[in-house]
């Protein structure tokens, strides 16, 4: 997921072509989710925090494991949650990242 915050670079080489990177971040399908967008392989959505929406992309896999990315605070976060049971409690991709950013954004 850093290759998307960096473009495609990796300790100053590029490793993915930035063309492909781009292209991966526009939305190619309606999901039929309120501000869930999908490009190739990630969820595109906003994270609202401090008064703005920022871009934000996921991976989402199986019993609430994600892999977040918010490029303007260079940040990616990993949540390895382990809910695989439909019901049971869950915070949530929003309050996940909401949380997040309440702890370590200034």
């Amino acid at each position: 997921m850093e290759l998307f915050l960096t473009h495609g670079d990796w300790e100053g080489k590029r490793i993915v072509p930035a063309d492909w990177i781009r292209e991966s971040l526009v939305p190619g399908r309606s999901t039929g989710r309120l501000g869930m967008k999908y490009g190739y392989c990630l969820w595109l959505t906003s994270s609202f925090w401090d008064f703005h929406f920022h871009k934000t992309y996921v991976a989402a896999g199986f019993g609430d494991q994600w892999i977040i990315a918010i490029p303007h605070y260079d940040l990616v976060i990993v949540v390895t949650g382990w809910n695989l049971r439909p019901g049971e409690p869950s915070l949530g991709l929003f309050t996940t990242t909401r949380r997040v950013l309440d702890s370590i954004v200034q």
